[in-house]
């Protein structure tokens, strides 16, 4: 219909004449519904002589020309594939369809297979969301062996586990039971509070700020939690959030639901968490993670993936980064890497000692990268682990 409109207020000008005109088409597209509702081509007829006679009339007498009408219609529609040539009215309640351009098809934008590795090393906290199901049990066991490994041996870890015994976690809670969740959260606080009193001594001693030895704090179902304690739970939380990152103290939380209105926190308290959404709950919380374009495209992943059968998938967005889609780790797979890296390193250090070479300030580079030189907190980080390494190996 509008594209007949504007072609006839093209070809008559006259604004009166145009609208008389759209008139005239509608009268044809309702000649067209009665053939195919299988009225009578008569009566059809008689419906579009009628008011095509009153337009004529109201057009200071003068009757338009309805073989001229009829031509210029369909000539409109078939330019814009709105019928067929051989069928003009049967086809015209398929025009919505045949005109519509076909939807062009998502390709799916694969991230890389380490992305979980570069998450732990650029981010302060990890926040993941997802219902029983979706794979967040194996994610979560695959990222505190990831962290670990990043973080050294050194690390300490706390975990507040409120649905024990009945959760998957290989390690022993340190705070167990929903009645010990608020105090666990009590002491990730004071965990915080009391590295910064000593950042604050060094500093004002004139003190370079002294290294911290890396904590990990586990705080799984965060939004039972938040149920049970609101802000009392969220003030504890929000401390360790925002404070703990600059004192080596990362925080692990994981939950169902990605509002933060669930955990009684703001957008802002997740600036510094890199996001992980997992199942259903990824298109719930891409409002909390995404700005109006990266929503759109990444609900674009989403479907792609699910048409293409992907089971494990999530929504990840980390700091000052672009949310992405990607496949999630198989079972174990940073556990085996653990294993395997460890024998490597000891496979490394050996070749070292076989040639006489017994430095550290040689050897940790070399194994543990150039980024470990002398005095900085990676390289205290890996001697810790060469000496347990080294200690293995000489007994």
């Amino acid at each position: 219909m509008i594209e007949n409109y504007l072609y006839l207020r093209h070809k008559f000008q006259n604004k009166a004449i145009v609208l008389l005109c759209s008139l005239a088409t509608l009268a044809i597209v309702l000649t067209a519904v009665g053939v195919r509702e299988n009225r009578s081509l008569k009566f059809s007829l008689t419906l579009l002589g009628s008011i095509v006679s009153i337009v004529g009339l109201s057009a200071n007498r003068n009757f338009l020309d309805l073989d001229e009408l009829l031509e210029d219609s369909e000539y409109v529609a078939r330019e814009q594939r709105l019928i067929r040539l051989q069928a003009p009215f049967t086809a015209v309640a398929e025009s919505k369809a045949a005109s519509k351009p076909e939807k062009s098809e998502t390709v799916i934008l694969e991230a890389s297979e380490q992305w979980l590795d570069s998450i732990v090393q650029n981010s302060h906290h990890f926040r993941i969301c997802g219902e029983t199901g979706s794979g967040k049990s194996t994610l979560v066991d695959n990222l505190i062996n990831c962290l670990k490994q990043n973080l050294g041996e050194s690390v300490q870890t706390c975990l507040i586990d409120p649905k024990y015994p009945l959760s998957d976690f290989d390690i022993e809670p340190s705070y167990a039971g929903i009645d010990k969740a608020l105090e666990g959260l009590a002491f990730l606080a004071g965990e915080v509070e009391a590295r910064l009193g000593q950042a604050r001594i060094d500093k004002k001693a004139g003190l370079q700020i002294r290294g911290f030895t890396p904590y990990l704090f586990i705080v799984d179902e965060i939004d039972m939690i938040a149920s049970q304690y609101k802000k009392d739970a969220a003030n504890l939380l929000r401390i360790g959030l925002k404070v703990g990152r600059a004192l080596n103290v990362k925080v692990c939380y994981i939950g169902q639901s990605p509002l933060c209105s669930s955990l009684y926190l703001n957008k802002s308290d997740f600036k510094n968490s890199a996001n992980i959404l997992l199942g259903e709950m990824s298109l719930l919380g891409l409002n909390e993670v995404c700005y109006r374009q990266q929503k759109a495209d990444i609900e674009a992943q989403l479907i792609a993936r699910q048409e293409r059968g992907d089971r494990f998938f999530a929504v990840v967005k980390a700091m000052g980064k672009a949310p992405f889609t990607a496949l999630l780790p198989e079972a174990k797979a940073y556990s085996l890497k653990a294993e395997t890296s460890e024998n490597s390193k000891q496979e490394q250090i050996l070749e070292f000692w076989a040639k006489g070479e017994k430095r550290k300030k040689v050897i940790i580079p070399a194994i543990w990268g150039k980024e470990c030189t002398q005095g900085s907190s990676a390289y205290k980080k890996a001697v810790i682990e060469y000496s347990k390494l080294a200690e293995r190996l000489e007994g």
